[in-house]
């Protein structure tokens, strides 16, 4: 509980123009980290391979590595089953691990996401002013906990998924300063290795952040490029073909483990014919979600805008599973610190947190008699249970709007005018 109060009483802001993200992480804290991540992995990879069943453990990182296999061997990329559908770029990057085989390959990435999880959250607690000491203490916490109970981190880590390494590439590069010479190259690379990163670029260009967007532009265009030197036909097809046939990701877009604005329509609609429905309600969402980031921009809030950013891609994209949702993890910490100092604000931001451990899709799967591996039962659910199958999506929301109220609130000389004090109490901001 001594930790908890020190988060609540860390006041130091986080300045983009001050600080930016090389993290200042030392010798001792770094091995530490380290240490816990190799105990955690071998307890999870021990766990995964002897109690839950092979068949499905790691099981996103075996069709990227067969899928690349296949192509290094000569065969079409986009051929193989279950379906590889990344760029051409994404295999380059994964064929280093293909002669380590799917068991092995896996345990270096999932230490890289652990990695990358408690540098995130390390970074945070920094600039919230908490000693060396409580930092580790708490980032040891949240490697263990949260990728056992944080659904979209439990299902990326379980699966081999790729988000929370795309989290981190744009997040070490956007929130260094403006000045940074080569930013925007590392959010180009990440929509080079999947491709719904993109949409940061966008979010660059609306908050006129535009020296960084080109740099992204230049290399997500070197990524495509470099598909087209190296496989011109398999990179032909992609961009012509895969990239737009979302029924390769799943074929019903009503199944509750579809996330994203599209699922709950369909569920809504009781129809899975919805996409102009879909694509009206997604183009505000994420028009209304890009406004507001770039507001928090201009006022240097830029992990709250970047985090709507992250949030808005999994919202808008036809199917969105859990693991897509990685920007929770930023997210969270966000939302607790908002409820800093207010009761009810406290118990909102608990409840929507609560919103990312709970699961509820897969009890309104079973209590609408459905399964929810498939669209089976899904489209006859009750306004009740659609409101269960759809906690990410109640989350974005909520984020969203709790995010363009603080809008509202004076910042700068107006704040002070208004009584510091009492506004930097309720400051969730990372400036």
């Amino acid at each position: 509980m001594r930790i908890l109060a020190d988060v609540d009483r860390a006041a130091a802001p986080l300045r983009e123009a001050e600080e930016g993200f090389p993290l200042r992480v030392g010798a001792r804290p770094f091995a530490f980290m380290a240490a816990v991540s190799v105990l955690i992995a071998a307890a999870y990879y021990s766990w995964g391979m002897v109690v839950a069943s092979p068949d499905w453990f790691q099981v996103d990182m075996r069709i990227y590595l067969d899928a690349t296999r296949t192509m290094l061997e000569g065969g079409d990329l986009y051929s193989a089953e279950p379906p590889f559908n990344y760029p051409p770029f994404a295999a380059f990057v994964f064929a280093p691990l293909v002669p380590l085989g799917s068991i092995a390959a896996s345990v270096p990435w999932y230490l890289a996401k652990l990695t990358c999880l408690q540098l995130v959250v390390w970074w945070y607690l920094q600039h919230r002013g908490l000693s060396v000491r409580r930092r580790a203490a708490v980032t040891a916490a949240a490697a263990l906990l949260l990728p056992v109970f944080m659904e979209p981190l439990s299902h990326g880590f379980s699966t081999g998924q790729v988000n929370l390494l795309l989290l981190f590439l744009v997040l070490v590069d956007l929130v260094r300063p403006q000045n940074s010479r080569w930013r925007g190259v590392l959010t180009g690379i990440a929509a080079g290795i999947k491709i719904v990163p993109a949409l940061f670029i966008v979010y660059l260009v609306v908050s006129r952040q535009f020296r960084a967007a080109g740099m992204a532009c230049a290399s997500l265009g070197a990524t495509i490029v470099a598909g087209f030197l190296v496989l011109p036909g398999t990179a032909w097809t992609y961009w012509t073909s895969v990239l737009w046939a979302t029924d390769r990701v799943h074929e019903h877009p009503a199944s509750p483990l579809n996330q994203s604005i599209m699922g709950v329509v369909a569920r809504f609609a009781h129809s899975e014919d919805v996409r102009l429905a879909w694509f009206a309600l997604a183009a505000c969402f994420t028009l209304a979600a890009l406004v507001v980031a770039a507001g928090h921009h201009r006022r240097g809030a830029s992990l709250e805008a970047l985090t709507l950013v992250g949030l808005a891609v999994p919202m808008a994209t036809p199917h969105a599973w859990t693991h897509h949702w990685a920007w929770l993890l930023p997210a969270v910490l966000l939302l607790f610190t908002w409820g800093r100092g207010s009761a009810w604000r406290m118990g909102i931001a608990v409840f929507l947190i609560l919103l990312t451990v709970a699961r509820t899709y897969l009890a309104a799967s079973l209590a609408s008699g459905g399964d929810v591996w498939t669209h089976v039962g899904s489209l006859d659910m009750s306004a009740f249970e659609q409101l269960l199958a759809a906690p990410l999506v109640i989350f974005a929301v909520a984020f969203t709007a709790i995010s363009a109220l603080k809008l509202r609130e004076p910042t700068g000389p107006a704040r002070a005018a208004a009584g510091s004090a009492g506004h930097e109490e309720g400051s969730w901001t990372a400036r």
